[in-house]
């Protein structure tokens, strides 16, 4: 049985998939994620930089993880 087709997708194709991300903003998030040095999650940069709300970042983790 091949399990990485049940493994949950990255929340930033999530988000871009769901229109809260674009690609470019995704990958200026991803690189302020590579330079902190605290190892900050990318949600947690994602809402910093106002490029995401709070709740979108939970309702994408909530679909991908199937909880309500």
């Amino acid at each position: 049985m091949n399990t990485t087709s049940l493994a949950p997708r990255r929340l930033g194709d999530v988000l871009i998939d769901r229109g809260y991300l674009t690609e470019e903003t995704l990958q200026r998030a991803l690189e302020v994620q590579r330079q902190d040095r605290r190892g900050r999650l990318l949600g947690e940069i994602l809402v910093e930089l106002e490029l995401c709300s709070e709740d979108q970042i939970v309702e994408c983790l909530a679909k991908e993880y199937g909880v309500p």
